[in-house]
């Protein structure tokens, strides 16, 4: 069943990379990976939060940077336990008889794919706005998709990288998010 898996998940990818190719997609999904980098989600994130008309920035700008430290955390624990070649180094030998393999226009990554981080964080930042701020919750979730799919079409992680590093993110917003509603109970039952 793991062999069918990967299997599966080495088709999917190149399906992406190789069979979706082309010069348009290839400036946008490299603007979208830009923006999927946690070094400018986050302050992004912050941002919003700070400039929000909401009573409880000081809170929201708390429970962001815990969320977010949590999920990257994790991530970053899991790419040590989990060291899973990249599709560049899986593919090697397929590269080396055939340069267009496999794409990877930007960066020539090979190990730690294992979750997707920009995934992670794309994720994490989309849950976290659309538990607190549900309206935008279809372009969040779908701008935090299109950073995740980039990565699969860059050529740096499989769908399965990408699959659980989103999970993650949004499990990660989801549990700060239902602590802090808890907090926010026990302390308004103990006033």
């Amino acid at each position: 069943m793991m062999d069918q898996l990967r299997a599966w998940d080495e088709a999917l990818f190149l399906t992406v990379n190789t069979g979706w190719a082309s010069p348009l997609l290839d400036g946008l999904m490299s603007l979208a990976s830009v923006l999927g980098e946690s070094t400018i989600l986050i302050p992004a994130g912050l941002l919003v939060i700070v400039l929000s008309s909401s009573n409880e920035r000081a809170k929201l700008v708390a429970v962001f940077i815990l969320t977010t430290a949590l999920a990257g955390g994790v991530l970053h624990l899991t790419k040590q336990t989990f060291p899973r070649d990249r599709p560049l180094k899986r593919f090697e030998q397929e590269v080396q008889r055939n340069a267009d393999a496999v794409r990877a226009p930007h960066h020539k990554l090979y190990h730690r794919s294992f979750p997707s981080g920009h995934s992670q964080a794309a994720f994490t930042v989309a849950a976290f706005f659309a538990l607190w701020y549900r309206r935008h919750r279809l372009a969040l979730y779908s701008g935090a998709a299109v950073i995740a799919l980039s990565r699969v079409y860059l050529g740096v992680h499989f769908p399965s990288d990408i699959i659980v590093g989103g999970l993650w993110g949004v499990f990660s917003a989801w549990l700060v998010w239902k602590m802090a509603r808890r907090m926010e109970m026990a302390k308004a039952v103990g006033t």
